[in-house]
């Protein structure tokens, strides 16, 4: 009982701070939206433009640091002090390679691949790449703070993370109120907030780890980088599969079923991306004590962290759709003031949130997976079941001309069968760990 209790406070002291980070996160964008909302039309789409694509390139070149987290979590205590600092500097010297091709890039390029992509010109196009070059600039630094957040996981600090997060937001507010609406200073004001308190988010990070005295610029060979990579690439692909084709192929789906249903599955999804924080949060806590369990070859550990956490996040999110059936009107009419699509969505809430009540089941297989240092085991399964899915799917709505509760089945389904092959996968590698034990 003692040790269940123990593990549940391990994760709750470390997925808590991130879940907070993240909910405060949400408050300051959506004041950040309202400022942009309220410039000119020019500014609005050129602020919404690049942060749309900068969002979608983070989610892809962050792994890095997810890569450091989980090799160092896989080692024992005395080897990760010794190499700590080597693939600390490893990952931080390919992320930021990364971040300056792109600052190159966009530098040279920028205004061609706007226009291009975009198709954006005149005014709109200047205004799109004189924030675009700040949102470079943004980058490089974002690939460092992504390493810097492996670091404070691995080490189990995330108070740090939320308090370097609460600042940098505050500074973005207070600096996007002075610069864009007092001096007027237009998209440049909004790059020049960015770089600001992404700098104080980047500067808080330092000062800790100087303090903490367990870092230093070392040395690093080849194959320390060779092994970070080889981490962070199945990462990379796991997230291609998992939260863009697949989210983009069946959103395309909804979408011809009815522009009113996409709108209102859209509206639904928002308010399903809330409850799902908690399972993103203790799945990445998971990635370290899945790690350093195993590097102990304690099986026992791992099965009460991954059940610990299973249970945790179901709850919350059984709670979660219990709360939101329950109060669906007022919970709708936040996101929405159109009659249409406040009906439809309560017409078809039960049935899309029913299709998403084992994802957070899955998701806690695939971190415990992935913290076993063996991502790249889910890439196969992933590709088969997304493929079988989306399939059946598109012939059900394009051939058969089957509803919106069809496709809501299909994604269940989907879930179920990943959930079925994610959880095979993780019971593998523990009796591959009881196989070594008494080998």
């Amino acid at each position: 009982m003692t040790s269940a209790i123990n593990v549940r406070k391990d994760l709750n002291k470390m997925a808590i701070p991130l879940i907070a980070q993240s909910l405060t996160s949400i408050f300051f964008s959506v004041f950040s939206q309202i400022i942009v909302g309220r410039t000119n039309i020019d500014t609005f789409t050129a602020v919404n433009a690049i942060n749309a694509i900068i969002y979608i390139l983070l989610g892809f070149s962050g792994y890095f640091g997810v890569a450091f987290q989980i090799k160092m979590a896989n080692l024992h205590d005395s080897e990760r002090n010794e190499k700590m600092s080597n693939y600390f500097c490893a990952s931080f010297i390919m992320s930021l390679f990364i971040g300056l091709v792109f600052l190159i890039i966009g530098g040279f390029f920028g205004k061609l691949i706007i226009s291009n992509y975009f198709g954006f010109n005149g005014n709109l196009l200047n205004k799109t790449y004189t924030f675009s070059l700040f949102t470079c600039i943004y980058f490089v630094i974002q690939m460092i703070i992504f390493v810097f957040n492996g670091y404070y996981r691995l080490i189990k600090k995330t108070k740090v993370m939320f308090i370097a997060s609460l600042l940098s937001m505050i500074v973005d507010a207070i600096s996007t109120v002075l610069f864009v609406i007092v001096f007027n200073m237009d998209v440049i004001g909004f790059g020049v907030s960015l770089i600001l308190s992404t700098l104080i988010y980047l500067c808080v990070y330092i000062i800790e780890a100087i303090k903490l005295k367990d870092l230093y610029f070392k040395k690093f060979t080849f194959n320390e980088i060779k092994e970070i990579v080889n981490i962070t690439l199945p990462l990379i692909i796991q997230e291609f599969l998992d939260n863009t084709l697949f989210i983009l192929l069946f959103n395309s789906l909804v979408a011809h079923i009815s522009p009113l249903i996409y709108a209102s599955y859209l509206l639904v999804n928002n308010i399903i991306s809330y409850l799902n924080l908690p399972t993103f949060m203790y799945g990445s806590s998971l990635l370290t004590f899945v790690g350093e369990e195993h590097a102990k070859k304690n099986i026992i550990k791992i099965k009460k962290y991954t059940v610990t956490s299973l249970k945790i996040v179901c709850t919350i999110f059984i709670v979660g759709i219990l709360f939101i059936l329950l109060f669906k009107t007022p919970i709708i009419g936040i996101f929405s003031d159109q009659v249409n699509i406040i009906n439809q969505t309560k017409e078809i809430l039960l049935i899309i949130l029913f299709s998403q009540i084992l994802h957070p089941v899955w998701q806690i297989y695939k971190y415990s997976v992935q913290g076993f240092g063996e991502g790249k085991q889910l890439i196969i399964p992933t590709l088969i079941i997304n493929l079988i899915a989306i399939t059946f799917l598109y012939l059900g709505v394009y051939i058969l001309n089957l509803n919106i509760n069809f496709a809501c089945i299909g994604l269940f389904l989907n879930f179920l069968l990943l959930s079925i092959w994610f959880n095979r996968l993780y019971n593998k590698q523990l009796i591959k760990m009881a196989i070594s034990k008494t080998s």
